[in-house]
């Protein structure tokens, strides 16, 4: 989906640095959203968004193969899609194939498992954070030679913004409840008496925004 959260800006600096590269670059995706679908728009050549809502998941599969075949893609990364993931068998009987990407975002979501179930048809993997890295290694599902780690990136014009004088503790990330940001403001109200100088701040958006 192309929402506000890190694996969708991880998502954008990835397509941004392959364009850079002279790489053509389509973003095959769900739903888009405002401002995040214009800065998709930015990053690639081609951006096909699919209706999951009125389209079904064999029919994606079937635009996405289609596609493949038509434009000869020499690479299909995988990014939290669970269609992704079970085209993925599909991709690999296609000649040539396709190498197979995926990036695991979190050790605490249900793509880590789609991720293992379809290892066989994946050729190398990408995971944000060491911890998620071992996660996958630590049932020997794959081959620790196909998985690497790559940190995801902030926006240093966002960065840039923030006084430099002040003394700021920030929450920046989804606001949802796997990434449990009322611990954030436990902490917070915990600080607060200790840190009268400092400023405590939350920064992004999703389904608790209103809680």
């Amino acid at each position: 989906y192309l929402v506000t959260g890190g694996a969708e800006r991880w998502l954008l600096n990835l397509s941004s640095f392959l364009k850079s590269q002279k790489y053509l670059v389509t973003i095959f995706t769900t739903n888009g959203s405002g401002e995040w679908e214009q800065k998709a728009k930015h990053v690639c050549d081609n951006l096909i968004i699919n209706n999951v809502e009125t389209e079904t998941q064999e029919n994606v599969i079937q635009k996405l193969i289609d596609y493949v075949n038509k434009h000869g893609v020499d690479l299909v990364h995988i990014s939290n899609s669970e269609t992704g993931y079970v085209a993925t068998k599909i991709l690999a009987e296609i000649y040539p194939k396709p190498k197979i990407v995926d990036t695991v975002h979190s050790d605490k979501s249900g793509f880590i498992n789609y991720s293992s179930k379809y290892s066989s048809y994946i050729d190398q993997r990408i995971t944000v954070s060491k911890i998620t890295q071992q996660m996958l290694l630590k049932n020997n599902l794959i081959n620790s030679n196909s998985v690497s780690t790559i940190y995801n990136a902030c926006d240093l014009e966002i960065v840039n913004k923030i006084p430099k004088k002040k003394n700021i503790i920030s929450y920046i990330g989804r606001l949802s409840e796997e990434k449990n940001p009322q611990l954030f403001i436990d902490i917070c109200n915990a600080l607060s008496k200790q840190l009268a100088d400092y400023t405590f701040q939350i920064v992004g958006d999703g389904p608790l925004f209103d809680t």
